[in-house]
């Protein structure tokens, strides 16, 4: 079966956000630029140009990819636990490390913190945000009646995101072995705040 241009350009455009997302997860933002992708992806500078004409468009390409790859696994990864049918604090809180504790979300917390000086990234990230709140409010509907209402829920679920999220935040500086060892201290503290069943 012959391989036509279009599908031809499309993959080479795939490479090259695969290539920027992998970057942007293992060594930052500042890190992608035409050239590092090029190098990458063995093209020249100027195909990376012709996809993405300016380092913005790269930059904001590359969150949308990873906000899309994060959201997909997250729904992934809420749908298998559901289906187990049996459902308890303890998995979701743990759940919930899994899918913002990888190196992926780690580098979607540093352009959440990066979106505050530039505006390109705020749509992308929020809209994530938003995706990532529905997640998380379809994994915890299995203890909503242990809540008073939907209020205590939502900010159980946003006190958990927000506690990952700092800790994540921190990778940087102290390294995962350190953060992983203070997010068990934070699990059981976060494991208390759930009514009793």
């Amino acid at each position: 079966m012959k391989v036509t241009r279009a599908a031809q350009r499309q993959a080479t455009r795939q490479a090259m956000l695969e290539s920027a997302v992998d970057v942007v997860s293992s060594e930052g933002l500042a890190a992608v630029t035409t050239r590092r992708i090029a190098d990458a992806v063995r093209v020249s500078q100027s195909a990376v140009m012709y996809h993405f004409p300016t380092r913005l468009d790269l930059h904001s390409a590359a969150v949308r990819h990873l906000a899309d790859g994060i959201e997909a696994d997250a729904r992934h990864s809420v749908r298998e636990v559901l289906d187990t049918g049996v459902v308890d604090a303890e998995q979701l809180i743990d759940l919930a490390w899994r899918m913002l504790a990888t190196p992926r979300a780690l580098a979607v917390a540093q352009l959440w913190m990066a979106a505050g000086s530039e505006p390109a990234y705020v749509e992308t990230v929020r809209e994530l945000e938003v995706k990532i709140v529905d997640i998380g409010l379809e994994a915890l509907r299995p203890l909503a009646d242990r809540f008073e209402d939907e209020a205590a829920l939502f900010a159980f679920m946003d006190t958990v995101f927000s506690v990952i999220r700092g800790l994540v935040i921190s990778v940087p500086v102290w390294g995962m072995g350190f953060i992983e060892e203070r997010w068990q201290g934070s699990r059981k503290m976060l494991l208390g705040l759930v009514p009793p069943g």
